[in-house]
């Protein structure tokens, strides 16, 4: 798709034109509200060429009123208001007034969008912004309107459509082949003598879909498309996302397909030494061996279906799975895939279903079922993630804990173990870039103070971050070869917290412990402490139980903390020793 700099508006217009014409009802709306911010938006010019004049609310001033005492040299400023029109609106013109809003506020959301690159605001000034959930919504509203379009000019020139899919910007279509040197002149077909010669050794279906695409480019000047087709490839099939696909002319035109690949495919699987737990690998590996299943025609024989599951199995073994776990995944997806079948024969559940397949009844199971209830004979009332360890020790144990604890109760709860964290997010930044320093000449973390350092090697992190754990190591102890920490947490950003600090050392405030212990330990000598940022989070207990870990694993001697922070509620915990250790 060719995005130009008016995508934007261009987008919002066909998705307008599209709302006017179709048969939507829209309730729940104010229209007076909205004639309005229609009047106090919509340019002059706009309002014209919609016939909006008598639609809309005029502008006006409410009248000057002076009175005594009033000061003269103050004049009494002039009120706008609106004055809304009389005219009862229409059904048609309620929806173009609500097409026009709609329109304004797309155009609006995606020329002003701001995004952050190398620390510096930008305003992106063509295509739609990637990561923003309305540019995906209007690309898919903008693609309907082209599919109708598309086809249309199809119907117009004669070519008759055997075949049509599209998925997001793919389209995939079966027609019958064109004669070569066919060209689209005057809203018709016709051949080109002398590119029917340039084209003599061709094969049909490159010449076939040369002319579509040209069609298809000039369906809508935003969209421009590139061509695949069977003669690019040694196997004459075309490969489409994960599988490929064509016609066999020998038996009347039936669809052949086979589950597919990139060779730049990684060759490897979820590893066995990832920190997934063992029922979750068997659950994912046997729906990626039924994936391969599924996607190969029955017609090609138990073969074609063998082959793919036998480069499966590579994979599986050069991820470190052992013999009899592979034979487990082979099992379970063929029984998967044989259950699947009876019941498709049968017409219970088709294996190839659309979207609209019994929709109605999902929309009633989805509201009456939670997704963790599904496949399961307990019903639990909520769900618990825990964080990963080594085979799924603590997810095991909380399980068998409420299970004793709720085993004759009716609110259970369904105890689940968390992903563990990829090696990329570790050792990858999704910003490259350091931050730029701040302002304020007190932040230990964006300047070198007089009181305080930042720690070398340390985590590159804004000083506006908040929900983050802190530490202070004394500098001065350091040197008489002793250690001495202070643990802290925050919810508020880092900067806010640590300038607190630095200004009570500035005035030597004795109720900081900062302060308190450089006069207990380090009498007549400057403060002198380095921040290290420990940790950011997402909740307010994992950071409080973080920080309260950090004064349990110190020494009594090592911690300024006050001894009042001590007085928390214990933490439970759960210690897991080898055996012989």
């Amino acid at each position: 798709m060719n995005i130009g700099e008016k995508s934007g508006q261009t987008a919002a217009k066909e998705i307008g034109k599209m709302l006017k014409k179709s048969k939507i009802r829209i309730r729940g709306v104010d229209y007076k509200v909205l004639a309005e911010y229609l009047a106090k938006n919509m340019k002059k010019e706009r309002i014209k060429t919609e016939k909006l004049e008598n639609i809309l609310p005029k502008k006006a001033k409410k009248p000057k009123i002076n009175s005594r005492g009033k000061p003269k040299n103050k004049k009494p400023k002039n009120e706008i208001f609106w004055i809304p029109s009389k005219k009862k609106l229409s059904k048609e013109e309620k929806k173009n007034l609500f097409s026009i809003a709609l329109e304004m506020l797309i155009v609006d959301c995606m020329e002003g969008h701001i995004y952050q690159f190398a620390n510096k605001l930008r305003l992106q000034t063509e295509g739609g912004a990637i990561g923003l959930d309305l540019t995906g919504e209007v690309a898919d509203t903008f693609m309907l309107m082209w599919d109708q379009l598309f086809m249309d000019r199809l119907k117009s020139l004669g070519i008759k459509l055997l075949f049509y899919s599209r998925f997001k910007d793919d389209v995939n279509l079966v027609i019958g082949a064109l004669k070569r040197g066919t060209v689209v002149k005057d809203d018709a077909l016709v051949v080109d003598d002398q590119l029917k010669e340039l084209e003599a050794g061709y094969p049909i279906d490159k010449v076939t879909m040369r002319v579509l695409t040209q069609i298809a480019n000039e369906t809508h000047s935003m969209i421009k498309f590139t061509c695949d087709f069977p003669s690019n490839y040694a196997n004459k099939s075309v490969p489409i996302l994960d599988m490929k696909a064509n016609l066999d002319p020998k038996s009347n035109f039936i669809m052949i397909y086979e589950f597919y690949e990139k060779p730049s495919k990684n060759q490897h699987v979820i590893l066995a030494s990832s920190s997934l737990s063992w029922p979750k690998k068997r659950t994912i590996l046997t729906q990626e061996a039924l994936r391969r299943m599924r996607n190969t025609a029955p017609h090609l024989g138990q073969e074609a279906q063998n082959s793919h599951l036998s480069d499966f199995m590579i994979k599986l073994k050069n991820s470190g799975y052992k013999k009899q776990f592979r034979k487990q995944i082979i099992l379970s997806a063929k029984n998967a895939y044989r259950s699947m079948k009876i019941k498709d024969e049968s017409g219970e559940k088709p294996m190839y279903r659309s979207k609209q397949w019994k929709k109605e009844n999902k929309i009633e199971h989805k509201d009456k079922i939670n997704w963790w209830n599904k496949k399961t004979k307990t019903k639990f009332k909520s769900v618990l993630f825990v964080p990963p360890t080594p085979g799924g020790e603590l997810c095991k144990r909380m399980q068998q804990i409420e299970q004793s604890l709720n085993c004759n109760g009716s609110s259970r709860i369904k105890i689940l173990e968390k992903g563990g964290i990829k090696v990329k997010n570790l050792v990858c930044k999704s910003n490259p870039y350091k931050p730029n320093p701040c302002e304020k000449p007190l932040c230990p973390v964006c300047h070198k103070g007089k009181y305080t350092t930042l720690e070398e090697g340390g985590p590159s992190i804004d000083c506006r971050t908040n929900n983050v754990g802190y530490r202070f190591e004394c500098e001065n102890c350091k040197t008489s070869n002793k250690y001495s920490s202070y643990e802290g947490e925050t919810a508020r950003s880092i900067k806010t917290r640590a300038i607190e600090h630095v200004n009570d050392m500035i005035k030597m405030k004795v109720t900081n412990p900062l302060v308190k212990h450089t006069k207990g330990n380090h009498p007549g000598c400057i403060p002198s402490f380095k921040l290290k940022v420990t940790g950011v989070f997402h909740d307010a207990l994992t950071r409080q139980a973080d920080e309260a870990s950090r004064i349990q694993m110190c020494k009594p001697s090592e911690v300024i903390n006050n001894k009042a922070e001590f007085n928390h509620p214990p933490l439970d915990r759960l210690t897991f020793r080898q055996s012989g250790s």
